[in-house]
């Protein structure tokens, strides 16, 4: 392992001397930065991409939804970390996609989004609604408070917040 390696053709882009690199020098600089960091790497989890999706939605929507906003926080941080224990290390969701799911889902739990805005589009109506009725064990889909000429705007706040296209969202939601 600790055997020099053949210069590669990386370059020092730091200091662009125009000097080759090796591997062992990419490593030593990369342990020069963990301990300048401290090892203080902050890797966004669930309940914190919740928690700022919800902040987040919080301000731009000019605190209208606080108290819905906390309740999603409240409800959806056990969600995830069941969510997380449930799901396989090598899973391909990422934190963000898991809490941009969830953070729709208790959206529509909360009344301000329709749940069929949702929907996939290889997902029919009847599909959707069982699905999520099954999900929640509950008998029927949430009436949205937001009248329907309001949700087209607020849809474009929702891909602001979580910085995605609605396609993206669909697939997180499902």
């Amino acid at each position: 392992q600790g055997a020099t390696r053949p210069p590669t053709t990386l370059r020092a882009a730091a200091c662009h001397s125009g000097a080759p690199v090796c591997a062992d020098d990419v490593v030593r600089a990369e342990r020069r930065v963990l301990r300048a960091l401290n090892c203080r790497i902050f890797r966004p989890s669930v309940r914190a991409w919740l928690r700022l999706l919800c902040d987040r939605m919080d301000v731009l929507t000019q605190r209208t939804w606080s108290f819905r906003l906390e309740w999603i926080f409240s409800k959806g941080d056990p969600i995830a970390g069941t969510l997380v224990l449930h799901l396989p290390a090598y899973s391909s969701l990422s934190p963000r996609s898991m809490a941009s799911g969830l953070f729709c889902l208790f959206l529509v739990l909360a009344c301000l989004v329709p749940l069929d805005v949702l929907r996939p589009p290889d997902t029919t109506v009847a599909e959707w609604e069982e699905l999520f009725c099954q999900s929640q064990s509950q008998g029927s889909v949430p009436s949205c408070l937001i009248p329907s000429s309001a949700v087209p705007g607020l849809i474009d706040i929702v891909l602001l917040v979580t910085g995605q296209r609605l396609s993206s969202l669909k697939a997180d939601m499902q």
